[in-house]
């Protein structure tokens, strides 16, 4: 079980809706492993992130650990950003 993401410039997934009307801050985590092809853009991308962070009322954790995708871990985040990841970058559990 092989799961290969190549050259998405920025995929998000909306993990789950607003909790109520004052829940206006968008956790997200920012995911930038590869294993294949390093896409030149990444830090571009970060930049961009932390940059619109304020005005798209976002808080940012951006990683590499593949170890992240938890169950529990996730349900800390609203929005998954997959910016450039590439190659193999999860075990079979994750």
């Amino acid at each position: 079980k092989n799961l290969l993401l190549i050259g998405i410039t920025c995929t998000l997934f909306v993990a789950c809706k607003k909790k109520s009307e004052e829940d206006t801050t968008f956790h997200t985590l920012v995911f930038t492993k590869t294993t294949g092809y390093r896409h030149e853009s990444i830090d571009a991308g970060k930049t961009m992130f932390g940059n619109k962070a304020t005005d798209w009322n976002l808080t940012l954790t951006e990683t590499e650990d593949a170890g992240t995708f938890t169950v529990d871990n996730l349900k800390n985040y609203k929005i998954i950003v997959l910016l450039n990841s590439s190659g193999e970058l999860f075990t079979d559990p994750q």
